[in-house]
């Protein structure tokens, strides 16, 4: 797999995406190593039947800053467990059993929405499971549809070593809110 490593700047800019598949791992970026990825609005739809479907990055390795984005993504699943979706990062893979991959996600905004078509469920609206160390600051999650039961925490379904500061949510009801309302 190809991993990309540098810096992305979007400028303000908006990338619209259309996916439609069945294989998993589909965001604009799949596999970032090292990166920053800053000043980018992604918009658009992904439709999968598997899992790790994200609005930005799919798996993140390394490290990984992501600074002043909004992703505005419709995610629709028909997976039948655990989608393992989210807003933003999908996937904050634990290397080798140590924690050795970190994300930081600050002032970004998840306006989009995370939706099942079946019994999809474990994802979370900026990242899905986070093995390594993420840091969410100065965000926002207000989406326009979350469907029942398939985002279980605000910020993070699963986050072991998960840091959140000064970040918010709207109209989401979820079993463990993160964040404050």
């Amino acid at each position: 797999k190809y991993s990309f490593q540098g810096t992305f700047d979007g400028q303000g800019h908006t990338l619209t995406i259309y996916y439609e598949v069945t294989a998993g791992y589909t965001a604009p970026f799949r596999v970032t190593e090292n990166a920053t990825i800053r000043n980018l609005h992604v918009t658009g739809s992904i439709i999968t039947s598997d899992q790790m479907a994200a609005g930005l990055v799919s798996e993140a390795e390394g490290t990984l800053t992501i600074e002043n984005c909004r992703s505005s993504v419709d995610i629709l699943c028909s997976f039948e467990w655990s989608g393992q979706h989210a807003g933003f990062v999908s996937y904050i893979p634990m290397m080798f059993g140590e924690v050795s991959c970190e994300v930081t996600i600050t002032g970004c905004l998840f306006d989009g929405s995370i939706r099942t078509t079946s019994t999809t469920t474990s994802c979370g609206g900026f990242i899905a499971v986070a093995g390594g160390t993420a840091t969410i600051r100065h965000s926002l999650m207000a989406p326009t549809s979350v469907s029942e039961g398939m985002v279980a925490n605000t910020f993070a379904y699963y986050g072991e070593h998960l840091n959140i500061d000064s970040c918010y949510y709207y109209g989401l009801h979820v079993a463990n809110n993160q964040g404050t309302s």
